[in-house]
């Protein structure tokens, strides 16, 4: 188990980039309309390229401008005489920021550490070793989200120790996968 959250590190980037759809076939630990968390167990092909015996990977989609999706609807919409300005020209999704990335991932670094720490003891400590996989829709903006995203973390956590369909699916797809 980490001792720390900077005990939990990445995986390779060429080896996430080849190995992307295969973990988008995984089940969901969690799905919201925020984000989804995925999981590739230690018995994984994949899981060798982590970089670290917990480790996590993310992936962004591009949200909305400026984080409002009527804003964003508004401005796609837009066809009048200010649309050469620069608010039309300029980047406004926020996952295109790498201030929003990289605040966005140590945030739920933390969590994920401090979920392990809550729920995991040693003698589970085996079906947290692999990679946890973050793919979030929209940044998280207010504490609210914050708050979310870190109760659906522990709820993840928990499921991944002791739901039994669970583990018996994510087996089944990992046999599946590594055969393949």
């Amino acid at each position: 188990l980490p001792k720390t959250s900077i005990d939990i590190k990445g995986m390779d980037f060429n080896a996430y980039s080849y190995g992307k759809s295969r973990i988008q076939k995984l089940p969901y630990l969690a799905s919201t309309p925020l984000f989804l968390i995925r999981f590739v167990p230690s018995s994984h092909n994949l899981s060798m390229i982590r970089k670290s015996n917990v480790a996590y990977a993310f992936n962004y989609t591009k949200g909305y401008r400026l984080n409002s999706k009527s804003l964003h609807e508004d401005l796609v919409k837009y066809n009048g005489i200010y649309r050469k300005r620069d608010i039309f020209r300029t980047v406004l999704y926020p996952f295109e920021r790498a201030f929003t990335r990289s605040r966005t991932r140590a945030f739920a670094k933390r969590c994920l550490y401090r979920a392990i720490c809550d729920h995991v003891d040693s003698k589970h400590a085996f079906r947290v070793s692999g990679i946890f996989y973050f793919a979030f829709k929209e940044p998280l903006v207010g504490k609210s989200k914050r708050t979310f995203l870190k109760d659906h973390i522990n709820i993840a956590v928990k499921k991944l120790i002791l739901d039994s369909k669970f583990q018996a699916s994510l087996s089944q797809m990992v046999q599946f996968q590594n055969k393949a």
